[in-house]
């Protein structure tokens, strides 16, 4: 029944082959058969492009999407301290995947578009990137990819392994084609328990599931900005014992004003409510800030050495350019509440791991993409609360002002989070270098 059913998987994969070039020729995709559909065959020109190391150890990481992307990034980074020296392949499903992957890894690895799944295809690349290892990220539904694999005896490890509720019920629906697959795959790094309880429902050999934690939650150690700009913002923005601080970032330019009266409106209500706004527009900050200042919220547009602003005058609101002038993750430790920008409208977003590992309530509008899977792990633990509009983040911003024990819990969760998924990239690097080191 796996044959039949992974024939008729590959008939359409080949199918695909197929529409590629006819809808190119449709004007339905530009250049599909040029760009896209030889690469992903695997022909002997893409293939050439792929450099092969012939000192290092040598790994194919298929990261689809820029959020698996970023959960393979942290251990990328941890294997490349420790030998046996890697020659890093990343394939990409995506456009976005493609771009995280590229700006990530920086010079460690070679991106490319991942292969059609065809048994052919994935062989041509097997054969000739003659990798060690291959892992998978997130998703285990590559069945030509792992069956090649086997064949050329390379182990293949899912990392940072997930099953969401639509997966499973398919799955079970499909386990006699499912269940191979997972036979042959070397061994299982999954996220939560029920992750692992999932897979081993599905026929993952019990032996070889390991629950590891969340990647992407795993560290939220400061990696941006300076000490002079946090001692600069907390000059400006000092907290008193009866004050509160709303820390907005990652703002983008349709959120400013918006953000801005939404501020005026709750300081009214709350007279010690203060603001520390962090946008992405390049020189926004002197506009925001004659925007409050002419409400009557004293405001420094920018930290003292950018804007001339006297150090000695703490202020109501503070109005930074994050772009010229990146927040310290220490800066949350005097925030009360946290509100991710490019959430409200379709933009960048921002990581919201550090404020969660400060144990701050965070809150979030419906557009999370890029950190799709961290902003799914906060939710459902309770440790971030989602809103629909900027009425229903209004709504939910006074709730919390008003209640001091609702902002405790919600910042406990969020700290517990982050914690039970410490010392996660470790574990998955000691599982890929014990099949690196056989």
């Amino acid at each position: 029944m796996f044959r039949i059913t992974l024939a008729i998987h590959s008939l359409l994969q080949m199918l695909r082959c197929v529409l590629f070039p006819a809808g190119a020729l449709l004007g339905l995709g530009r250049n599909a058969l040029e760009a896209d559909l030889p690469p992903r065959l695997g022909g002997t020109r893409t293939l050439r492009r792929l450099p092969v190391s012939k000192s290092g150890t040598n790994v194919w990481v298929h990261a689809a999407t820029a959020d698996d992307v970023e959960a393979a990034q942290p251990l990328i980074e941890a294997l490349s301290r420790k030998p046996p020296r890697l020659c890093l392949w990343v394939s990409t499903s995506t456009a976005s995947g493609r771009e995280a992957a590229q700006s990530n890894p920086g010079d460690q690895a070679t991106v490319f578009r991942h292969p059609i799944d065809l048994r052919t295809s994935c062989r041509r690349y097997l054969r000739h990137l003659r990798p060690r290892v291959i892992l998978l990220v997130g998703d285990v539904f590559r069945p030509n990819l792992v069956v090649a694999a086997a064949e050329f005896s390379v182990p293949v490890i899912l990392i940072d392994g997930r099953v969401p509720d639509r997966d499973f019920r398919r799955y079970r629906r499909l386990s006699f084609f499912v269940r191979p697959q997972l036979e042959r795959i070397s061994h299982f790094c999954v996220r939560s328990r029920r992750d692992r309880e999932r897979l081993v429902l599905l026929g993952a050999p019990e032996v070889r599931v390991n629950w590891v934690g969340d990647l992407r939650l795993d560290s939220a150690a400061g990696r941006h900005g300076s000490a002079s700009t946090a001692d600069g913002i907390e000059r400006l923005l000092p907290r008193g014992p009866d004050d509160i601080v709303l820390c907005c970032v990652g703002v983008e330019p349709e959120e400013e004003s918006t953000l801005a009266r939404m501020y005026l409106r709750l300081r009214s209500e709350f007279p010690r409510l203060k603001l520390l706004l962090a946008c992405r527009r390049r020189g926004c900050a002197p506009e925001i800030a004659s925007l409050l200042e002419r409400e009557g919220a004293s405001c420094a547009p920018g930290l003292p050495e950018s804007f001339g602003v006297d150090p000695s005058a703490p202020v109501d609101a503070l109005v930074l350019d994050s772009f010229e002038s990146p927040l310290p993750e220490r800066i949350y430790t005097t925030a009360d509440l946290v509100f991710v920008g490019g959430s409200l409208i379709p933009g960048r977003g921002e990581n919201p791991i550090a404020p969660a590992a400060f144990g701050k309530p965070i809150l979030f509008g419906p557009h999370m993409r890029r950190f799709g899977s961290i902003r799914r792990t906060l939710v459902e633990t309770y440790a971030a609360l989602r809103v629909a509009s900027p009425e229903e983040l209004e709504a939910r911003l006074t709730d919390l002002i008003a209640d001091p024990q609702a902002r405790l819990w919600l910042g406990r969760n969020a700290r517990k989070a982050i914690r039970a998924n410490e010392g996660s990239v470790d574990r998955t690097a000691a599982v890929v270098r014990r099949y690196l080191e056989a």
